[in-house]
Parts: structure tokens; C-alpha cells; sequence
């Protein structure tokens, strides 16, 4: 795939842990490296503080803007459909970027 640098990429995932390893760097480094701008989408889920689900978007936030300052970083509602959850993510990719720009979706192994 040819990635042109003025498209917007965008890191959608959950980011549950309390620090970013050297495996939670490498997707974000190279989206912040061949795009003038990063855009992280949390997933959020409305269950707070479970197993599954530990940290609060906050405290996610805080993480992804200490390594990616100039990131973004929002958030996305969990609901049941992953077709409405899909129409939600591209509601928000469609409204970040500009005439003329594309978007670039980055994803983990499962992702959405």
C-alpha cells in the first residue's frame, strides 16, 4: 500500500495496559512517522474498571499524549452492532479530515 503523508492515520484500539511496551510503540510510531498527523480512537467500554476494561480513557489519554504529544486521542463508545460501532468510527474519521485528505485506518491482529 502507498501511504501518502497528507492522509490522516488513524490507530484505533484499546490500549488496556498501564504503560505502552515496545509492542503497544511500534503501530504508533510508524503511523506518527508517515503522517503529518495521528489520530488515536479508543475504544470505550460502558462497563468502568473491569478486568477486561482497567483503565479509564483519562488515564489511556494520558499515556498515548506522553510518548505522542502531538496525537490526538479519542474515544469511541462500545455498543452491541458492529455495524452501527462501524458507522460511528467512520462519522468520526469522515469529520477529522480535510478537503483533499484521505484517511489511513491502523489496526491490531482482531481488530475491528
Amino acid at each position: 500500500m502507498q501511504i501518502n503523508g497528507d492522509d490522516v492515520g488513524f490507530v484505533v484500539g484499546r490500549f488496556q495496559t498501564d504503560v505502552l511496551t515496545d509492542g503497544y510503540h511500534d503501530l504508533p510510531s510508524h503511523v506518527t512517522e508517515n503522517h503529518q498527523k495521528a489520530v488515536f480512537i479508543l475504544g470505550l467500554s460502558p462497563c468502568k474498571c473491569t478486568v477486561n476494561n482497567p483503565l479509564d480513557f483519562e488515564a489511556r489519554r494520558l499515556m498515548i499524549t506522553k510518548a505522542y504529544p502531538e496525537a490526538t486521542v479519542l474515544y469511541i463508545h462500545d455498543v452491541p452492532s458492529d455495524e452501527i460501532w462501524s458507522k460511528k468510527l467512520d462519522e468520526m474519521v469522515n469529520a477529522l479530515i480535510g478537503p483533499g485528505q484521505g484517511a489511513v485506518l491502523y489496526g491490531s491482529r482482531d481488530s475491528f
